[in-house]
C-alpha cells in the first residue's frame, strides 16, 4: 500500500504520513510511504523519516499497488 503525501511536505505532512504508516504497518499491512519532494532536513530526526520515498515509483508490467493512502 503507498501512503502518500502533498509536495513540499510541512511538518504535519510528514507527520500524518508517518503516523499512517506506522499504525497501518502494525496492522500487518505493507507499506511504501511516498513524497514528489524530499523530507525537510528539520523534519528528518524524526523515526522513520528516512524511509520516506522521494518521487513515485513505477510498478512493472503496468501493476497498480492494491490501494493508495493520501494523508496531510
Amino acid at each position: 500500500m503507498y501512503v502518500v503525501t502533498h509536495e513540499a511536505p510541512d511538518g504535519d505532512a510528514i507527520g500524518s504520513l508517518l503516523a499512517a504508516a506506522n499504525l497501518l504497518d502494525s496492522l500487518g499491512a505493507s507499506t511504501a510511504m511516498l513524497c514528489a519532494d524530499p523530507v525537510p532536513e528539520v523534519y528528518r530526526f524524526l523515526a522513520g523519516a528516512r524511509s520516506i520515498v522521494e518521487g513515485i515509483p513505477a510498478l512493472p508490467g503496468g501493476a497498480a499497488e492494491d490501494a493508495h493512502l493520501f494523508v496531510d
